[in-house]
């Protein structure tokens, strides 16, 4: 326990945890493959975090769509990005959205985690715009980590 414990990071306790909003930055779309996404959220879960997925609570855009259905969407997923308390970026398949929400976040200092467990995210305004801090209180975007 002394070793996780020197790794830095924060500790939340079991009943903390669902007072957090977790935005999930991801290509959660129904048409592409996602297991590794599905088996990140379901472990948040697991330990009692409580993760929203704007694909789930805002709809997904059927193709094609006009401007208005688009821009609607999009407003709702930034307003329950700003509510919030950090953001889970998945960039799977180099997701442009993923990127963009992730940019927003860091640019508004919502503190992001990103999980590439694919080894395909190398883009220079994710990888170096995250930060670590050892306490939640004081959190700003942590360090990338993925396989």
């Amino acid at each position: 326990m002394e070793l996780v414990r020197s790794l830095g990071g924060v500790s939340l306790p079991w009943h903390e945890r669902a007072a957090f909003n977790i935005y999930l930055a991801a290509p959660d779309f129904s048409y592409i493959n996602k297991q590794e996404l599905d088996e990140a959220v379901s472990a948040l879960e697991y330990h009692n975090f409580n993760v929203r997925r704007p694909i789930q609570e805002n709809g997904e855009v059927a193709r094609p769509a006009d401007i208005h259905t688009l821009r609607e969407v999009y407003n709702k997923d930034i307003a329950l990005l700003e509510a919030c308390d950090v953001v889970f970026a998945v960039p799977l398949e180099k997701d442009p959205g993923t990127l963009v929400e992730v940019g927003y976040a860091l640019k508004s200092n919502t503190p992001v985690i990103t999980y590439d467990p694919r080894g395909e995210n190398k883009n220079t305004m994710v990888m170096a715009g995250m930060r670590r801090k050892p306490s939640l209180q004081k959190c700003e975007p942590s360090s990338p980590f993925g396989t």
